[in-house]
This record gives C-alpha cells, sequence and structure tokens, in this order.
C-alpha cells in the first residue's frame, strides 16, 4: 500500500476575531437549542390547569358518592347492588389519582422552569459575548479602519465649514442653496447614488454579520469624484 503523505494543515482565512466570533456564535446557537428543547418539553406536560380542573371534579364526584353511599348499602344489604363497589372507595381512589397528577405536573412544571431560568441565564451571557466579539471584529476590520481613516480626513475639513457657516447664518447670510446646512437628516443632505448603495451595503454587512455570519465580507469606500480640492483657491470676486 501506498504511504499517504502528510497534508499540512491549511491557515484558516478568518481573522482570530472572526474564529473568536464563530466560537461565540456556535456556543450560542447550542444555548439557545437547548432552551429550544425545554420549551418543546414543556408543551408536552400536562396543563396544570387542566390537572386542577379534575381535582375539583373529583371532588365533587366524592361529595355526590357519599350521597349515594348510604343507597348503596341498602342495596348491598337486600342483595341487589349486583358487582357495584364502594361508590365512597371509588371517588376517594380517583380524587387521589387526580390529586397525584397535579402534583406530578406542578413539579415536573417546576423542574423545567428551573432549567430554563438557567439556560435563560446562558443565553444571555452568550448573547453579550457574541455582540462584544462582533465589535472585536469591526475594530480589527481593514475595511472598518479605512471608513474610519477617511471620516478623520474629512471631519477636520467639515467642521471647518460648518463653523464658517454658522457664522455666516448667525448674520443672516445663508443663501438659497445652502438652507438647510444645520440640518443634517434633511433629505438634500442625504447619502445618493454611489454613497447611498455603499450605506445601505454596510447596513446589511453588518446585519449579517449581527446575525452570526463570521464570514461576510465588509464593503470599501466607493469610488468619487466629488471631492472638492483645495489646493488652489477659487478666484476672487471681481471688486
Amino acid at each position: 500500500m501506498a504511504k499517504l503523505a502528510a497534508v499540512e494543515p491549511q491557515p484558516s482565512a478568518r481573522s482570530p476575531e472572526r474564529e473568536r466570533m464563530a466560537a461565540a456564535v456556535s456556543t450560542l446557537r447550542e444555548a439557545e437549542a437547548a432552551r429550544q428543547r425545554v420549551e418543546d418539553a414543556r408543551r408536552k406536560l400536562p396543563d396544570t390547569t387542566d390537572a386542577l380542573v379534575a381535582v375539583d371534579a373529583a371532588q365533587e364526584a366524592l361529595a355526590e358518592a357519599k350521597k349515594r353511599r348510604s343507597r348503596w348499602l341498602t342495596d348491598r344489604l337486600l342483595g341487589e347492588a349486583g358487582g357495584e363497589e364502594d361508590p365512597v372507595i371509588v371517588a376517594e381512589g380517583a380524587l387521589r389519582d387526580a390529586e397525584t397528577a397535579l402534583e406530578r405536573a406542578r413539579e415536573q412544571h417546576q423542574l423545567l422552569d428551573h432549567r430554563a431560568a438557567e439556560i435563560g441565564s446562558a443565553v444571555n451571557f452568550k448573547e453579550h459575548a457574541v455582540k462584544n466579539a462582533v465589535a472585536d471584529v469591526l475594530r480589527a476590520d481593514p475595511a472598518v479602519t479605512r471608513l474610519a481613516d477617511e471620516l478623520r480626513a474629512t471631519q477636520a475639513r467639515v467642521v471647518h465649514l460648518w463653523k464658517c457657516m454658522r457664522a455666516i447664518s448667525r448674520r443672516g447670510g445663508t443663501p438659497d442653496s445652502c438652507r438647510f446646512w444645520a440640518n443634517d437628516a434633511h433629505p438634500d443632505l442625504m447619502p445618493a447614488g454611489a454613497e447611498m448603495t455603499n450605506l445601505i451595503a454596510w447596513e446589511a454587512a453588518l446585519a449579517a454579520l449581527e446575525t452570526g455570519d463570521a464570514d461576510v465580507a465588509l464593503p470599501e469606500l466607493p469610488v468619487t469624484n466629488e471631492h472638492v480640492s483645495t489646493d488652489t483657491p477659487p478666484p476672487r470676486s471681481a471688486a
């Protein structure tokens, strides 16, 4: 038989942060599956309300049996009872069975309630661990770093323009074309075109990451030619 060559382990395509996130998601899924098994078992248990109703019915039946017992005793003395057993003894047995079933149902529900509380705490802890893992993935992802660098490079100029426009606005000189400058939620200032597409892509990727997809790729920033160069100052208006 030919000797098999040793296979070198292939490096994971995931970053360490994504590997830890995948592990956190896996343990969360296991806890969620355990919680679902408890819920499935709970649905199969007898309802305690139904068991309590059965006890009430058995108590009423016992009360009726006690009323009928004197008639049964008379029939028995006269040899007319046939094979009928003492109705009180029968009703007492039925009541004991109903009470035992109620106690068993309550005990079973208590056991599952206790297990559900334990698993619920574990699920909450593991959900928190997944959120932390997602945050670690985002902080370490180069796409997020590039986005942050772009924001930092743009932010100083935006703040400068904002302060200038605020000074102009206080003096009533805001041009009509910029009348919504202070309302960053106005439709005129919302992303459009490639930037809107990119925003939607980011939202979709982040949603996938939060739902446990450790391999989803984060989008790159759109290439745009709309940036205004500040290397050459604009021409001065004629005096």
